[in-house]
Formats: structure tokens, sequence, C-alpha cells
């Protein structure tokens, strides 16, 4: 296929099949194609589009081929036409060439026949469209010549909007102007019907399609209504068809915008027209900049004799030979003369009159000649009255067409301030120069002389410096231009001293500012004008070097004319004083920087981009201990730990990192040991070179790690630590550790800023808070046991421990509390406290029931014997029988003082605790009541215990009794008994408990329940809630005191009003547990006739039992001690049967009696008597095997029944 469109076609036949194929042909041989069966949508396509070619079929419905191409030609009269019909006339053929076709072909008819016809057609098109575009610009060329050469601005915008509608064929021009301000567009001409209203009015260049088309210098053509934004009209018109805004530019530059608005044609403007526009827009353009510029050009020329005359520089005119022609009063003001007429009358000759050297006028010349201008010649030259005016020249050489110089004409300006300022700004720059290259300080002075009096033009320089110890000016340096130039005698100079206030330097000195003689021959600085009288000098200027206020030297300049001051020149002076003050200041510090380097104790260093080490100060060698050689031009990382080499602060330090460095690593010492160093460290990239410093923070890391461990510390005790501020009022807290929020619940955060007496309540001591607070107001230390409250308000007891914390001088800053939570250490010496009151009410309980018993065998004893003789009848056996009585309810309350305090004999075996409670519960049916519901249970499998059965029914009893008591009305009793496992947590909230499988009994009641004050006071002996006369109070010791003597633990739980439950813990044995075994069978006889010895202190005993042994038929040998003991078994050679002894006596005891009877009589048997326990022959109230026991208060029968059953064989030996 061809590359490119032979033409553009238009195709319509209602026949779909011919149609398509013969387009489909054409666009193969290269023809760009648009088909149509119906004829109007060919027309509407026309109407939107450009076609170059209608080919059409001449016999469709509805409009023929003929009336379709003359409906098309009113669309586009430049479009080609050929018509293709099968029913060809010569009428068909004139009618169609009449309406505008150039051809038409003979169906059917192949693609070779009509591509012949479509090209002549093309041919003749493009033929006649060449014809029309060179009529248009013929005439658009003609138009353009008539416009081009009207000078008037009205004029010409009425000629190209004329023009615009002529070819356009259009129906409204308009053009617009840009404002003076560049920002809007001004309506400058218009045409149109009712458009005449819109001249003068304006629009923003940032609106419309005109302002776009300012912006970008581009023509916009729009049909119909504009939809892209940026085109947005400021008044939009629907009657609008086609559009066309144009730019007029010359050279780039904006002159206005053509805009052409058509409201009646059907198509878009023809190229033709756009070219003939496009001309017409640039050639208005090139003509109203004309106009604008001829306009300029006729104001020019009416104010350039304004500007010659008032002109701000110099304007001359003169002949090749230096003769002054023409000069305005600038040039005459500038050069001295009084007015123009004088400069022109009176210079004749430039070079020699004006010019300060002649030869300058002669360079000029030349120039002017060689290159016909110059520009910006800056020379001297002389005013009328001889002073110097330094001047900028520009000039050019005017020449007639032979090339003969006719005159010079030129400017000048007066530069002499500029020159002025450029030399004292040179002398600034210099100073700065010299300052900051000179290697030392006397340099740099001799230099800055030498430049102050080259730049600035003075004879001689002079340097005074501040001897601060003798407090004088000393000079210090002197500049002349040559060594042999006359001035002041060096010798007076370099000998002077001048005192504060004494010559200019030391009235400069005194002042602090700059001291400025126009003439010094007329100054008032007596002690030095002779010398400056013999050098000629006049003017001079003396001024200080300050660093601050201070003065530091002074620096004085002479000059051999009087100079009047210059105050830019002071200002200069000022600031070379300030230079020079710096620099001197910076010496000194720079001084002081290399001594600090030198004996810093921190490690300074400088390291190279290569990582190696360029300067390092003493304080590496003294830390690490290498010599100073050592370092240089090694690597920074070659005495570094390995394993620190690749940490974040080395990586970036070897990678120059711009950000200062901090970090840490470890550096090998000369002696092996490895030493911290913390780094900080900068780079500086123009110099290539890192800054650091290190510091040895081994003994800080170790600091550290001592204050880290004792922060751990301090945070993991259980103890709370405060500290309080005691420098504000009220010493708030400032400090907190965990310790603290464990034990009281409030958090950090809480309680700083508060006093700590916010953990006090309604219960805290009020004297032991006084207590403190006396010693915090007094500074001293204090400990003390207080109730505090914790965050939910229950309480604790806080062992408090404060104390003062003073500086190095001694003056206290803050308070620091120790705070134990001692809540059960209290609890524990409470139970303590009670225990010990208990312990003691016990030994003294059972020191009592001893000597009760004592006193109850003997009254029991006698009354037994005294019924057992008086007949039924008698009445003194009544008599007898009440103290009888008597004595037999005191000894069961001396057997129940025993129990309390844990002195009662044992009897303990393993037992069955389920067959304990069987075999006491009809007992205990019977005690409690029918109105009270008993109810037992036990766990199978339950394990043994060791205990005296006996003792086990009297606790039962008793809390059955207690039970009972508690419910009036009636209720339930529950008895519970189950393995049990008490474990360390339990233990440790009961101390009196040991861990380890137990078997619980649990008594329930459903009665009124105890308070908690009662709860603490249950145990203790003769304490009871009952009415007088109906309790003892020792019920419930009793039962504490065979539980614990039992070896076990007893625990109680009570609310009021809900019951109480008693829980008793005895220990489990690995045995097989019993029943309480009962006595059964007849009683033996008690009599008998063996030897007996009796031994016990308390006679009445004695006799007593002596008496009941002897009735008894027994041959008894009695003794007091042990010692009688011992000398009547080792005197009595029969033998003896059967010792009978106290436990406790005087002298030798039970025990130890019966091992001395033993000795003379080995077989004897023995029967031990007590009141009370003795570990000799009981250990904790429970007998040991094979040991015979008799309890006192005793019967005779029981004593009688238990001498028989020894001696007899039933018990133990």
């Amino acid at each position: 296929m061809p590359d490119s469109s032979l033409g553009r076609l238009l195709i319509v036949d209602d026949e779909i099949e011919l149609l398509n194929s013969l387009a489909d042909k054409l666009a193969k041989q290269g023809y760009e194609t648009v088909r149509f069966s119906a004829p109007r949508d060919a027309l509407l396509a026309l109407e939107s589009e450009t076609f170059d070619l209608l080919l059409t079929d001449l016999m469709m419905p509805g409009m023929d081929g003929i009336a379709l191409l003359q409906a098309a030609r009113r669309i586009d009269p430049e479009l080609a036409g050929i018509v293709m019909t099968g029913q060809a006339t010569v009428q068909t053929a004139v009618d169609a060439m009449k309406t505008g076709a150039l051809d038409y072909v003979l169906k059917p008819f192949k693609i070779n026949t009509i591509l012949p016809a479509l090209a002549r057609a093309l041919e003749v098109r493009r033929l006649r469209r060449e014809n029309i575009q060179l009529r248009e610009t013929v005439g658009i060329y003609e138009l353009c010549n008539a416009i081009s050469f009207t000078l008037d601005h009205p004029t010409l915008l009425n000629k190209v909007v004329d023009a615009a509608l002529q070819q356009c064929e259009a129906e409204e021009a308009s053009v617009m102007l840009p404002t003076e301000t560049g920002d809007e567009l001004r309506v400058a001409a218009i045409r149109g019907e009712g458009r005449g209203y819109l001249i003068g009015e304006r629009v923003f260049l940032s609106q419309g399609i005109a302002g776009w088309v300012a912006r970008h210098g581009e023509s916009v053509a729009i049909s119909g209504t504009a939809y892209d934004p940026r085109f947005a009209p400021v008044q939009p018109r629907t009657d609008i068809r086609f559009a066309i805004s144009m730019p007029m530019l010359v050279g780039g530059k904006l002159i206005g915008v053509l805009n052409v608005n058509s409201t009646s044609r059907r198509r878009a403007f023809t190229p033709g027209q756009v070219k003939a526009l496009s001309i017409l827009a640039n050639t208005g353009a090139a003509a109203l900049e004309s106009a604008r510029l001829h306009t300029a050009l006729r104001r020019a020329e009416e104010q350039y004799r304004s500007i010659f005359e008032n002109a701000s520089e110099g304007i001359l005119q003169s002949t090749p030979d230096g003769q002054v022609q023409i000069a305005n009063p600038e040039a005459a003001r500038m050069l001295g003369y009084d007015s123009t007429d004088d400069l022109v009358t009176n210079v004749r000759d430039l070079g020699a009159q004006v010019y300060e050297i002649s030869e300058d006028r002669t360079e000029v010349v030349r120039l002017l000649e060689e290159r016909g201008r110059v520009r910006d010649l800056e020379l001297p030259m002389v005013r009328k009255d001889g002073t110097r005016i330094w001047v900028s020249l520009s000039g050019r050489a005017v020449r007639d067409q032979h090339g003969k110089t006719l005159r010079y004409e030129s400017t000048l300006g007066d530069i002499t301030r500029r020159k002025q300022a450029e030399w004292r700004s040179a002398a600034e720059h210099h100073v700065a120069r010299i300052l900051a290259e000179a290697p030392s300080l006397t340099e740099a002075l001799s230099r800055t002389l030498r430049a102050l009096g080259e730049d600035l033009g003075w004879e001689q320089c002079a340097m005074w410096r501040v001897d601060p110890q003798d407090r004088v000016l000393r000079c210090a340096e002197i500049w002349r231009p040559q060594p042999g130039a006359r001035g002041e005698p060096e010798p007076f100079s370099r000998s002077a001293t001048l005192s504060r206030g004494n010559g200019r330097p030391g009235r400069v000195w005194a002042l602090g500012q700059t001291v400025w003689v126009p003439d010094i021959t007329v100054d008032a600085d007596v002690l030095r004008r002779n010398p400056a009288e013999q050098t000629e000098y006049r003017g001079a200027v003396a001024f200080p070097i300050l660093v601050g206020a201070d003065v530091l030297g002074v620096i004085e300049l002479f000059s051999r004319e009087v100079r009047p001051p210059d105050p830019a020149l002071l200002g200069t002076l000022d600031t070379v004083g300030n230079q020079l003050g710096v620099f001197i200041e910076r010496r000194r510090a720079e001084e002081e920087r290399d001594r600090f380097f030198e004996l810093s104790v921190d490690m300074l260093c400088v390291i190279g981009f290569d990582g190696r080490f360029q300067i390092v100060n003493p304080a590496w060698a003294t830390t690490l201990g290498w010599p100073p050689e050592e370092f240089s031009g090694r690597p920074y990382t070659d005495l570094m730990h390995p394993d620190d080499r690749g940490g974040a602060g080395p990586d970036a330090l070897a990678a120059g990192s711009a950000a200062p460095l901090s970090f840490e690593n470890r550096y090998r010492c000369a002696d092996g040991s490895y030493k911290w160093l913390s780094w900080r460290a900068v780079t500086d990239p123009a110099r290539r070179v890192v800054y650091a410093s290190a510091r040895d923070t081994t003994a800080k890391r170790q600091v550290e790690a001592e204050l880290q461990l004792r922060d751990r510390a301090v945070r993991a005790v259980t103890q709370g630590i405060l500290i309080a501020d005691a420098a504000q009022p009220d010493n708030p807290i400032i400090y907190a550790t965990p310790g603290f929020e464990r034990m009281t619940g409030y958090g950090v955060e809480e309680v700083l800023g508060r006093n700590c007496r916010f953990l006090q309540g309604p219960d805290t001591d009020r004297a032991t808070v006084s207590r403190l607070r006396e010693a915090i107001r007094v500074g001293e230390s204090c400990s003390a046991e207080l109730l505090n409250y914790r965050k939910d308000r229950t309480p604790f007891w806080n062992d408090l421990s404060v104390a003062p914390v003073r500086d190095e001088t001694g003056r206290l800053t803050h308070f620091v509390g120790v705070l134990t939570d001692v809540t059960s250490r209290r609890h524990l010496e409470t139970q303590l406290h009670q225990s010990q009151k208990m312990d003691a009410i016990g030994r003294l309980a059972g020191g009592v029931a001893h000597d009760f018993n004592n006193l109850l065998t003997v009254i029991n004893g006698y009354s037994d014997l005294l019924l057992e003789r008086l007949p039924a009848a008698d009445p003194n056996r009544e008599l007898v029988a009440e103290i009888y009585h008597a004595g037999e309810c005191s000894a069961g309350l001396t057997r129940q003082l025993l129990a309390f305090s844990r002195q009662q004999i044992l009897a303990p075996r393993v037992l069955d605790l389920s067959a304990v409670v069987a075999d006491t519960e009809r007992m205990l049916r019977r005690l409690i009541g029918e109105d009270i519901r008993l109810s037992t249970a036990s766990d199978p499998g339950l394990w043994a215990v060791r205990a005296d059965p006996g003792q086990i029914e009297q606790v039962l009893l008793n809390l059955a009794v207690n039970a009972r008591d508690a419910m009036p009305r009636g209720g339930q009793l529950t008895i519970e008994i189950r393995n049990i496992e008490l474990d360390a947590a339990y233990t440790r909230t009961h101390p009196d408990a040991r861990s380890g499988p137990h078997v619980q009994i649990a008594v329930s009641d459903t009665g009124c329940g105890m308070s908690p004050e009662v709860m603490g006071r249950i145990f203790e002996p003769f304490y009871t809630t009952k009415d007088l006369g109906k309790g003892t109070g020792l019920g419930l010791s009793t039962v504490h005191g065979i539980v614990k003597q039992s070896g076990g633990h007893l625990g109680v739980y009570s609310e009021v009003g809900v019951g109480t439950t008693f829980k008793v813990y005895l220990p489990r044995v690995n045995e097989t547990g019993t029943g309480p075994q009962l006595q059964s069978g007849p009683l033996q006889t008690s009599t008998g006739t063996e030897t007996i010895l009796l031994v016990e202190d308390e006679d009445r005993i004695r006799s007593l039992s002596q008496h009941i042994l002897v009735g008894c038929g027994y041959a008894v040998l009695a003794a007091a001690n042990g010692d009688e003991a011992a000398e009547v078994a080792a005197g009595h050679e029969a033998p003896i049967h059967l010792l009978v002894t106290d436990v406790v006596m005087p002298g030798a005891g039970g025990r130890t009696v019966a091992a001395s009877v033993a000795k003379h009589h080995p077989g004897v048997r023995v029967l031990f008597v007590s009141g009370y326990t003795d570990d000799a022959v009981v250990r904790h109230g429970v007998l040991e095997a094979g040991v015979n026991f008799l309890q006192k208060p005793f019967s005779p029968a029981a004593l009688a029944q238990k001498v028989r059953a020894i001696l007899d064989g039933g018990e133990g030996t």
C-alpha cells in the first residue's frame, strides 16, 4: 500500500454491497474512504468533516446524486464530484456538469476505469484551490500595502478589522490590544451588528480565548461551542458557528489579538482564509508597531533637548585636536566651569587642560580611531581650580561617508566617590587577606601598615601597642613608601612611650575612638609638633584597634596634604581597627587552643579521610601508654578491639559521615589491656579530615554498671523506697520505687509531687506521726511502725525508716524513706504474744493444778475411806459424801486446767477417727437435745492418726456443747471427717501449722456466729460470752490445749448470723487405726502382801497412801524424799516388789529414785504418781511405752487397783 492517502473520498450509494466493495478497493489503492448508503447522512458528515471528492450514485431513494452534489457544494464549494450511473444519457451528463460534477462513470465498471477519473477530478480541485488562494493572497497583499503606510493608530485598527471581515466573509471582527500593565486586553476596534458598545471593554489576560492566544502566542480556531475549559469565553454565545483568534506579533512581542466570528457559515474557515488572516495579523502588527515607534520618535526628539540639558552625566563634543564644541551644563559643573559657554570658550586643548595625564588623551583618541567607540574608561581629570576628579568616559568617533573623523562625542560620569569607595574596599579586603594569610602577628602588622599607606594614599603609617604591664603605648612598627623617604625620625618614634591621653595615640587610647587632625601643624599635640614640622606632614589620623570596648593598640597615618575628615574613610578605618582587633584576639585564642590541645586530658585527634591519624595530643600517650610517634599515620582502627570495628560509629567515621558522630569502642593499651573510649567526631569535607575527641570511660562504665545493678536491686526489693525534696515546702515526693507501688497500690505518677501523708488514715497513731514530723523538721533520722492505708484503703503496718540526705557542704537536700510491710510480722507477733500469754497462763494453771491435785488427793482419799466405813444410816455419811463430790468436781476442774496447759497425761495410740466419732455420737445426741439435728460424714479410706481417744472425745463434747449453746432455738450440727494436704502456702499464713497430710475434723453449726473481736479471744482461759454461772471459760481453751498437745492444728471460721466452723487438723500416721478400747470383766482383787517402797514429799499424801496400802495388806516402807528412799532400799535386804514414787520432788526426782532403787533391787517394779507431767517420765505429756503412771488426784480404790495390776504383771514394769 502507498505510504500516505491519495485523497479523502466521500462515497454514497444505496446498494450496500456495491458501496462496500468499491470503498474497500479504493482504500487498497491508497485513498481514505468514508461510505454512506443514505445521502442525508453524507451531508451531515460534510458539515463536520472535510473531503476532497464526492463519489455518488445517481439514482437513490429520497435524494438523487445531482441533488446530493448540489447540497454538498453549498456546504463546501471547493468539493469535487463524480456521478456513478447505470442509465447514463447526454442530459444526465449535462445536469451533472451544471451541478459541479467533474466527471461521471457508467455502471458496471472495473476499478481501473474509475481510477483515472478520480485522479483528474482531484487534480482539477487542487488547481482550483491554488487559484483561489492566489487571488486571496494578491488581495491581502494589496490590502496590507495600504495598511503599512498608515501611521494613524485608530485608522490602522479600523482598516485591519474591515480587511478581516472582507477576507473571511464573516459577520464580526475585532482587535484587542494589551493594556499598559500587561495583565488585561482592551477592545480597540470592532465590527459587527450591535457590537460597537464593546469598544474600550477589558478582559483579564487569564480569561477567554483571546487571553489564551495572547499568553501562548498561538492561533485558536473553534467550531461551535468551546468545551475546552482553557478557552471558556468571558461572555458565552450560542449563535457563533465558527471563530478564529490570532496573535499579532512583532519579533515575538505581542502587539494585539485579531478575532473573527461567523454566525452564518456552514463550514470552517478555509486554509486560504486562515493564511490571509495570518498575513493580515502580522502586517497589522508591524504597522501598529511602526506607528507606535513613529509617535515615540517624535516624543524622543522633543525630549532629547531636555535630556541633554538635564543629564546627570557630562556630555562633550570636541574636535580631533581637542577643542570643545558643545557641552551640557553637567559637564561644565563637573569640570568646575561657571557655564557651558565658559567651558567651550576657554578649553582649547582637552589633553593639556582637562586630562591630568596628557598621555591619557592621546590613548583615548587612538582607541576611538581604531575601534570607533570606547566605553567606561576610568581616568583622572583636573578641574578648573586644579583639584583632581575621577571620571568614567564613554565616546564615539563621528565620521563622514569617506571615513574621515569629523568629531568626538563623549559622556563623562563623576566616579570620584566610587573610586574612593573602591580604594577603601580594596584596603579592607587587602587587610583581611593579609590577616588571613600572615603566619605571625609581626608580619601581619607590617603588611597591614603598608596596605593602608599604598591603598589609601598615606605617606607614613605607625602602629602603637598597649603595654598592659607598664600601662603605656609603645611603637611597634613604622612604614614609609621608600626606606629613604623623609619622615618622622624613627629613633624618636621607636623609643617613645605615650601615656594614656598623651599625644594623638594616647588620646585615641583614652577615648577609644578615632582622632582626625586635618593639619597637625596647628594641633595641640605639643609633644610631637616639632618632629611633624620637620617632616612637612600636615594631615594625620589615628584610630584604635579594638576588641569589644578594649583598646589593644593605635594606628597612626600621616599625609603631606591637609586632609579634612572623610566620614567614609573613617568607617573604613574603624573596620580595619576591628579586623586587627579580631585578628589579635584570634591569635591569642589560637595560642590558647594550641595550649588546650597540648594540656587537654581528653584525647584529641585529627583523622584523614583515608582513616589514618594525622595529629594526636599527648593525652593519647598518657591514656593508652603508647609513645606519640606510634599514632602518626597509623589507621585509627588498628588499636580498636576486633569486635568493635564493624559498629555503626566506626563505619560512619570511615565513610566521612557529614553528621556529628557519637559512639563508644575499646582501644588496646600498650600493656595489652583494653580501655573503653567515648568518641565525639565531626567531619570537615572541605579539608577531608575528621576532628575527633575520645575520653576514657572505663571507670565511668564500671560506675554505671554498679549504678544499674543498684537500680535493679532497688527495683527488685519488696520494700518501698521514697525520696522527698527537703528544699521544697511540704517535702514533695520526687522518686518512688516499684516496690512502693506493689506495697501500696499507688502508681508512681500518682504520688510524685505529694507529701506521703496520703498513706495515713483514721487509725494511724497521731503521736507516732508527730514524732516523725519533728525528726523531719530538725533533719534527723527516725524509725517508727505505724498503720498506713493502701490505695484501696485496706490497712497495713508500715515499718518506716526516714533518713536525711546532705550534699558535700552538709546542706540538707532530700529525705529518703524505706517502707516495709510488716503486717504479717505484726500478725505473727500478735500470735506469739497470745501464745506466750497462753503459755504463761498454762504454766500458772499447771502449777495450780499440781497443788490442787495434792490437796484433792488427801481430801478425796480420806472422804472415800470414811464413806466406806460409815454405815448407810449414819447421819454424817451425807456430809462426807458432799465433801467427796466437791472434791471430784474440783478434780475435774484441775483436769481441764491441765488439758489447757497441755500438761495432761495422754495415752495416745493409732486411731480411726471415724470410729471415735461413731462411738461418741450417741452421747452427743443426748447432750445437744432433740431440737438440734446432728449429721456426721467421713471420707472412705480415712487416714489413721495418733491421739488419746478420751481426749478426742473431750474435744468433740466441748465443741458440741458450744454449738448447742449457740443455737438456743435449734439448728444443724455437722461433723465431717476427711483427708487433707496442708501445703506451704497455708502454713505461711498459719505459722503454728505444719505442712503435710492431715485428717480434718470439721464441726459446723448454724448458730449465731461470732464477731472478729470475740474470735480473737475464744481460746483464752476463763473467757466466756455466756451468762454468769453457765460456763467456766475453759471449754475452747481445753480443746486448743488437747489439739496442740496432740501435735495438731486448730482453725475457726465464723460469720455473725450464719454460724461457726471449727476445724481440727491431726497429722497422718502410716499405721492401721482402731477405735477406743473399753475395759470389760470383773475387777480383780486389789489386796496383797508384797513389800512396797512409798516415796512422797507431801506428808499428808504419803500418810494417806501408806494408810491405803497397809489397809490392803501390803508391807509399806515410807520415805519423804529420794535420799531416804535410797537409804531404805539399800538397808532393806528382803525384796522390794514395787516402788511407788512421786515424779516431782525436791532433790532427786522420781526417775532418779527409780534408778537408785533398781541398783539394790533389780526386779523392782515402778509406779509413778504426779499431779502434772515431767520430762523425766513423759515427753510432752505423752507417756513413754512401758511406763506405769497414776494421775493425781486418785481414789483409794484407783491406787489399790493400779498397784495390784502392776504386781500381777498386767501393766509394764
